[in-house]
């Protein structure tokens, strides 16, 4: 019943199938080498989506065992003692521009 209905409210597609891969806008003008994944780019990308699952568990352990408002505590100075220590490296760090010569 459903699927009679569904199929009268549709158009219907007569060898007019979607190919994804042919009507991805974004790449249309790209050249076919940028559309294709070196062995290396899946590898990082992988690695980088472990390197967050294992950050997730980490956190989900740490708010777990010693509780929420402490997890955000820790969390809280990490980013800072981060932000205190990485400022003056950023701002120090060669190829930056300096008022000082």
């Amino acid at each position: 019943m459903l699927g009679t209905a569904l199929e009268h409210a549709l158009p219907a597609q007569q060898g007019n199938e979607a190919h994804e891969t042919l009507e991805d806008h974004t790449l249309g003008f790209a050249p076919r080498t940028y559309r294709r994944w070196s062995p290396a780019v899946v590898g990082a990308s992988a690695l980088g989506g472990m390197a967050y699952m294992a950050d997730f568990s980490i956190g989900a352990g740490i708010g777990l065992t010693h509780g929420t408002s402490n997890a955000l505590l820790a969390v809280l100075c990490a980013a800072v003692v981060i932000l205190v220590t990485g400022f003056p490296l950023a701002t120090t760090a060669p190829g930056t521009t300096s008022t000082s010569t």
